[in-house]
């Protein structure tokens, strides 16, 4: 084997790699051990004191709970309705009622006093306490108190025997002493005054219902490994008098004391306390804290801890289980390198002579002596020359590259430059295209325009005519009607103006420009009450934002024609339900009108054609409002755009030139309407909702 395994080369690479591949099965892998259990065990102890501690502040929360309980009970009692009615009415207050609470609720004792604190019923008087004083203010309150035997027996007879510990393994007298949750709750009447005062305490000396119920909820089942029971203990000092920590089978470690290191630290540093101890007659992870009575002295202790051997005998075998995954593992690993070692050289030889045949161009080619003494150093030689030849093949690729993508980058650059002016000649003919259809529609709805006004004008005439002798004839008896007949009389010239907006349409340039409007939230409130049949019902919430403050260069009929077309179609978007936004703002020079909607919006397909004369999406409608709307708009110097709302709906807006407030003359073509910003043509972006 030793001949076989290093053959020629012993001294050579062969004996370093068997070397390199022993090593960390030999010695890495006994040390990664030892420093693997020596970490696992030190974190399993800082695991298990984390856990105690968690349990001690869950063990302190259902405690301070139960002292809540206690009172609560106490409160019941007095809020009854027997309790109230003998203390208003002066009888004596029923001792089965108190007797009763004695025993359904586990209190010690219950007794009632006056107002003053003394018994009501002529007993001895209760110990004092910062509880009384609470109660005889009208506060109820609760704590953990440390009676003496007097003052248990003055509660309750033969209390103090019930509280009665005798010392466990030692000839001391027995404690007496008891550790009881005490609560007071005054009894009120109903102006608010103390009638008298509940004193009521649960004594909790060889009481094992509190720890009982606090193991449960702390240590549920699942909550330990089996066999690690856990217990809770509440001492007096440092005298257990309530646990559910065994001392020998069915019999509970009553009357044990703590050792002298938990009592110095607990009860006379008042620190917590936390690691491995021994309770009664095994070791336990345990966790102490100090109780404080309603004085803020330390009167006691409570206890958390579980039994650690199933846990010691978890970790060992675990411990066990590793060492002998490793030992195994470590064998393994040895024969496995000495089985690697013997047939890795091989293919190396192999692959020596081949790369030496494929740099001399010859298949058949055997290795040659060289100057080496390992095959890794020969090899590497010989990759030198063939990296060497590689490298001259890739500066000559990199040159052939390099020129590639030069070329390639003219190509590109001379391709987009024709596209971008392809895409300038594309929109050139686009906009070509629509100026072409716009004319012919304009010609179209020019000869539409003349035919209609002049058969609408006549009829308008007529109405006109009637109206006038309408009133003339009923004279005074007009008056009641008056408001409705200039009502009238307003639309019958509105729908003059209309027509006369859809000849300007079709002629954009037959008049001058003129007019102002600087009121425009006026504006905006008589085109809702034109447009009020389609706001009736309730359902529209319309919300206004008025920020503009400068005067807009139209005339006033036809910013409300624009208006009241836009508002309509909202309204009509919305069917009666929905909200509508109406906003105005100074922006650059020009005054953004806004009108938006939380409707169901335009399609995309459809946004292209809104502007178009006669198309609509509705089954009803001629499509020539928002056509006349921006035929008005361009003809000011404006411009009207629609897009979708960020929540959904429609949002048109309206770009205006901007006059000075104080310059303008509502309804006047006057040259004191002078733009503040003189370029129509400033780009107006859709505001921000």
């Amino acid at each position: 084997m030793p001949v076989r395994l290093f053959g020629r080369y012993g001294h050579g690479i062969r004996h370093r790699l068997l070397l390199l591949v022993l090593l960390p099965s030999v010695l890495l892998l006994p040390m990664l051990l030892l420093t693997t259990l020596a970490w696992g065990e030190r974190f399993s102890q800082r695991q298990s004191l984390a856990r105690v501690a968690t349990d001690l502040s869950v063990a302190e929360s259902v405690f301070a709970r139960m002292q809540r309980d206690t009172l609560d009970a106490l409160h019941r009692l007095a809020d009854s309705w027997a309790l109230r009615t003998a203390l208003a009415g002066g009888t004596p207050v029923p001792m089965a009622l108190l007797e009763r609470d004695v025993g359904g609720d586990g209190f010690g004792y219950v007794r009632l006093l006056d107002a003053g604190g003394r018994p009501r019923d002529g007993g001895p008087p209760p110990p004092p306490s910062k509880l009384l004083d609470a109660a005889r203010a009208g506060q109820a309150a609760s704590g953990i108190e440390r009676f003496e035997a007097a003052a248990l027996d003055a509660a309750r007879d033969g209390l103090a025997a019930l509280a009665r510990v005798e010392h466990a393994g030692t000839q001391e007298p027995a404690d007496e002493r008891g550790l009881v949750v005490r609560a007071a709750v005054p009894v009120l009447d109903e102006q608010g005054a103390v009638l008298a005062l509940l004193d009521g305490g649960v004594l909790l000396n060889r009481n094992y219902r509190p720890v009982d119920e606090i193991r449960d909820l702390v240590y549920g089942p699942g909550t330990l490994l089996p066999g690690a029971i856990g217990t809770v203990t509440l001492f007096l000092d440092d005298l257990r008098v309530s646990t559910n920590v065994p001392l020998h089978a069915g019999e509970r470690a009553l009357g044990t004391r703590v050792s002298p290191e938990v009592r110095r630290q607990v009860l006379e540093h008042g620190e917590r306390w936390l690691g491995r101890a021994f309770v009664v007659n095994a070791w336990y992870l345990s966790a102490y804290a100090p109780l404080l009575d309603v004085h803020g002295e330390r009167i006691g202790m409570l206890y958390t801890g579980f039994l650690e051997a199933p846990y010691r005998q978890a970790w060992d075998d675990a411990a066990g289980a590793l060492i002998g995954a490793c030992l195994l593992a470590d064998a393994l690993l040895g024969a496995l390198a000495l089985w690697l070692a013997r047939s890795l050289f091989r293919p190396l030889e192999r692959l020596l002579a081949v790369t030496r045949a494929v740099r001399s161009g010859a298949t058949g080619a055997r290795a040659l002596p060289g100057p080496g003494r390992d095959e890794l150093a020969e090899l590497a030689r010989e990759f030198d020359a063939m990296l060497d030849r590689l490298a001259q093949h890739e500066h000559e690729l990199e040159t052939a590259a390099q020129a590639l993508e030069r070329t390639v980058a003219e190509r590109t650059e001379d391709l987009r430059r024709q596209n971008a002016r392809l895409a300038e000649t594309v929109a050139e003919l686009a906009e070509a295209r629509q100026r072409l259809l716009t004319t012919e529609q304009l010609a179209a709805l020019g000869t539409l325009a003349a035919g209609v006004a002049h058969e609408i004008n006549n009829p308008l005439a007529v109405l006109l005519g009637n109206l006038d002798v309408m009133v003339a004839e009923l004279g005074e008896a007009a008056a009641p009607v008056q408001v409705e007949i200039d009502l009238a009389v307003a639309q019958v010239e509105r729908i003059r103006r209309i027509v006369r907006g859809l000849l300007d349409y079709a002629r954009p340039q037959r008049q001058p420009l003129g007019g102002c409007v600087a009121d425009l939230p006026a504006l905006f409130e008589e085109t809702l009450l034109l447009a009020g049949h389609s706001v009736q019902g309730g359902g529209v919430m319309i919300q206004r934002d008025w920020q503009a403050r400068q005067a807009v260069r139209i005339g006033a009929p036809e910013l409300q024609q624009v208006l009241l077309n836009l508002i309509v179609n909202a309204l009509q978007a919305l069917a009666g339900r929905g909200r509508l936004w109406l906003t105005t703002a100074d922006k650059q020079g020009r005054v953004v009108l806004v009108v938006a909607d939380d409707g169901p919006g335009i399609e995309a397909r459809d946004l292209p054609r809104v502007f178009d004369p006669f198309f609509t999406t509705r089954t009803s409608g001629t499509g020539l409002g928002l056509a006349v709307s921006f035929a008005i708009v361009r003809r000011h110097g404006g411009e009207i755009t629609i897009g979708t709302r960020p929540g959904g709906g429609c949002l048109v807006t309206v770009c205006l030139p901007a006059l000075e407030a104080a310059g303008c003359k509502s309804g006047a073509d006057s040259p004191s309407c002078a733009l503040a910003s003189p370029s129509p043509s400033l780009s107006c972006r859709e505001s921000d909702r």
